[in-house]
């Protein structure tokens, strides 16, 4: 039992302990039974034992499948992210000193959109990455940003 018991701790434990449980609720059930004999029944237990830590490793298996998807979506959305604060950035500075010939209310609508782009990425990163409720941009404090209306055309 402590060898099937050691098997098991190398899996977080919410996977060890519902496998240990249901290891010793079958051990359980078979002293229960007439005929039991704790020399025989080793075989049967070995198996059932078996059958329980594969599933387990099956389970873990997932999970770190998962985490591994996560992760590579986290890495690839954050990328989108730096792509876009890039983009806004270079709306910014065409907004401090506006190039002659260029539309202000164009380069005002492309900041707007930019920034609605980079919050809506920085949700789906903050969701990706397991945060209970996305945390706020700072981008709503942007001085350019709140003031578009009022730069003369």
């Amino acid at each position: 039992m402590d060898s099937f018991k050691k098997d098991l701790d190398i899996f977080p434990t919410s996977l060890a302990v519902p496998a240990w449980q249901d290891m010793l609720a079958h051990l359980k059930g078979m002293k229960k039974q007439a005929d039991f004999d704790r020399k025989a029944s080793i075989p049967a237990l070995t198996e059932f034992f078996t059958t329980v830590l594969n599933k387990v490793k099956s389970e873990f298996s997932a999970i770190q499948e998962n985490e591994q998807l996560r992760e590579e979506t986290l890495a690839k959305e954050s990328e989108k992210l730096v792509e876009l604060m890039s983009r806004y950035q270079q709306a910014e500075v065409a907004l401090e000193m506006p190039l002659p010939g260029l539309d202000i209310s164009q380069a005002q609508a492309l900041a707007r959109e930019l920034v609605e782009h980079v919050q809506e990425q920085e949700w789906v990163i903050d969701m990706l990455d397991g945060a209970d409720a996305p945390a706020d941009t700072d981008m709503g404090d942007d001085p350019i940003v709140d003031n578009l209306s009022f730069v003369e055309v």
